[in-house]
């Protein structure tokens, strides 16, 4: 008699285990079954290509598109990130960063679709890169699992050297930062300041045309933003006119006042760099970067100090 009963509530215990994992099973389905990873592909192909295997789909709902991806340090899973792409009450598309889908914690600014097409992964992929970076320059990445804070960022080195982790930067720009940022001591923090004011300028064609079109913005967080450009930077590039082409984007960014000094002396400069042009040119008719470290010691034997410095 209890043989049997134990029989039967071992089938009944298998049962209620099997209708569990069917019911789970369904709500996952349900979870992901929404039509947005259709209609955003590029959202995922974006992830995918910086993060690899560590990008998983968490949730598509039709309100919000979620991928999960595991933060590593050290070759050692410190937690997770969630890259969200959600729907607004106006109909609208944002993306942002959480530390868990339950949004107990914000972990980036809010990036604002211009429409509701997908756009070239390309672009989303800046869009993470910014993200990313603002999380390194705040120093925020968060152990999912005990909720401790990791200060894997307390010192401006340190955040140059965890940027440098990030897939797919060009060899070309972690040789700058190898070699002129983190050798210079660029201020990480100040550096993204006119790097968010360089892509704004890129896209409005100045800063101010950015400020006419923000402060029309139905968004208060849009409508509030602020830019903290460096002084140089602000006073002198934040459009196009004061800019010469043989200077890249990341020279104006990173050292502004440097930038103003060679414009400013480049009749004199002129007989030097003709005389060393094999030194100084290198593909396409370009200075190259010994040339630019060049300038930056002779500025600073002039007894300037670098303005984005620490």
């Amino acid at each position: 008699m209890y043989t049997l009963l134990f029989i039967i509530a071992i089938i009944i215990v298998i049962i209620s285990a099997v209708q569990f994992t069917n019911n789970n099973r369904q709500e996952q389905e349900e979870k992901i079954n929404g039509h947005l990873k259709q209609l955003y592909p590029n959202f995922a192909k974006a992830l995918k290509s910086l993060y690899g295997d560590k990008v998983l789909i968490y949730a598509d709902n039709n309100r919000a598109l979620c991928y999960k991806i595991f933060v590593m340090y050290n070759n050692r899973k410190v937690g997770e990130m969630y890259f969200t792409l959600s729907v607004t009450e106006n109909r609208n598309y944002v993306i942002q960063v959480y530390e868990g889908y339950d949004k107990k914690r914000i972990i980036s600014e809010k990036y604002y679709l211009q429409g509701k097409d997908d756009l070239p992964v390309s672009k989303y992929k800046n869009i993470f890169a910014q993200i990313t970076s603002k999380m390194i320059a705040n120093s925020i990445y968060l152990n999912s699992t005990t909720g401790i804070n990791l200060d894997l960022f307390d010192s401006n080195e340190r955040k140059w050297r965890s940027f440098l982790s990030i897939p797919n930067i060009p060899i070309e720009f972690k040789l700058i930062i190898e070699e002129f940022f983190i050798k210079d001591e660029i201020d990480f923090t100040k550096y993204l300041e006119n790097d968010k004011a360089n892509d704004i300028i890129n896209e409005f064609g100045s800063l101010e045309s950015w400020q006419t079109t923000k402060s029309l913005s139905l968004y208060d967080d849009i409508a509030h933003q602020v830019i903290k450009c460096s002084p140089t930077f602000l006073k002198y590039y934040t459009d196009d006119s004061n800019r010469i082409s043989i200077i890249p984007d990341w020279f104006y960014i990173a050292y502004p006042d440097v930038a103003f000094w060679i414009i400013d002396k480049l009749d004199d400069l002129v007989n030097e760099i003709s005389q060393r042009e094999h030194e100084f040119v290198g593909e396409n008719d370009q200075p190259n970067l010994f040339f630019f470290r060049t300038m930056i010691e002779k500025y600073k034997f002039q007894g300037y100090l670098l303005e984005c410095s620490t």
